[in-house]
């Protein structure tokens, strides 16, 4: 099979679209039982997984109007839970021709940390870039930030993107998280290995080319996993979950087992034919 590693970038549909006053960006998160609503655990070892829930209505108003006045030329608003939507709207872009990559890096990272409460994004130093390009003939301009690192570990889609006019930031989409649980593992990386042994991928034989299946076996998997956090929805609940990532056949696929409960949360396919 010819296989032909391709990257994700500024055509990516990301699932999230993702401080000023007394309300800390913590308020935005409504974990479940054995936390209060920052997602901040009351007691002992707190709760697993991490749950984010939408916000009440008013509360939710509350926040929109306060984003819009923070940012009264921003086009966009919130999402349900809280964070920056993102909105594709039709509008007028200034002719000026954008150059100083520097210049629209920083304008990006400025506005993530003044809509901290809104984005998640507490310290831009700690943002890395994965890509920064100008398109639509140089009126446009687009940062691509890498998935947050919290705690040492990777949070799964978690990329964010800025796009910017000579006006400005005009749209974002993504977010980070302000509080993830990590718990003790309880899988360890061997266990999680052996539990996929004769697990059965379907993938897909490029764009419109049919899906195919494998099945894992032993030999497949000879790199070390790597802890990370993986986000995803559990009906209109945002859940944050801890996983070895398993890279199986020389990372042609992740798999992905739970460190507490060893459920298999999911795959990605690494290759395209």
């Amino acid at each position: 099979m010819k296989r032909a590693f391709f990257i994700i970038a500024a055509a990516i549909s990301l699932q999230l679209i993702s401080c000023t006053g007394g309300e800390k960006f913590t308020d935005l998160l409504v974990n479940n039982s054995g936390s209060d609503k920052s997602g901040n655990p009351t007691s002992g070892n707190g709760a697993y997984p991490t749950i984010i829930s939408p916000l009440p209505g008013a509360q939710l108003e509350n926040l929109k109007a306060e984003f819009k006045e923070m940012n009264p030329n921003f086009p966009g608003t919130l999402n349900k839970y809280g964070f920056i939507e993102d909105e594709v709207k039709s509008m007028e872009h200034p002719d000026t021709i954008l150059t100083d990559e520097n210049l629209m890096i920083q304008r990006a990272k400025a506005f993530l940390l003044k809509n901290s409460k809104f984005t998640g994004v507490t310290d831009t130093t700690a943002m890395s870039i994965f890509n920064s390009l100008p398109f639509i003939r140089g009126k446009l301009w687009m940062v691509i930030f890498n998935n947050q690192i919290y705690n040492g570990l990777e949070v799964k889609r978690s990329v964010i993107h800025v796009y910017l006019d000579a006006n400005g930031v005009f749209r974002a989409s993504g977010n980070w998280y302000n509080y993830i649980f990590i718990p003790d593992e309880q899988i360890s990386e061997e266990d999680a290995k052996n539990s996929i042994i004769g697990f059965e991928i379907e993938y897909q034989l490029g764009w419109g080319g049919g899906s195919g299946i494998y099945v894992v076996n032993e030999r497949d998997m000879i790199n070390p996993a790597v802890k990370i956090v993986l986000v995803q929805f559990s009906g209109e609940k945002i859940e944050l979950k801890v996983a070895w990532q398993i890279s199986v056949r020389s990372a042609g696929w992740y798999v992905f087992v739970d460190t507490v409960t060893g459920e298999v949360l999911g795959t990605e396919q690494l290759w395209a034919d």
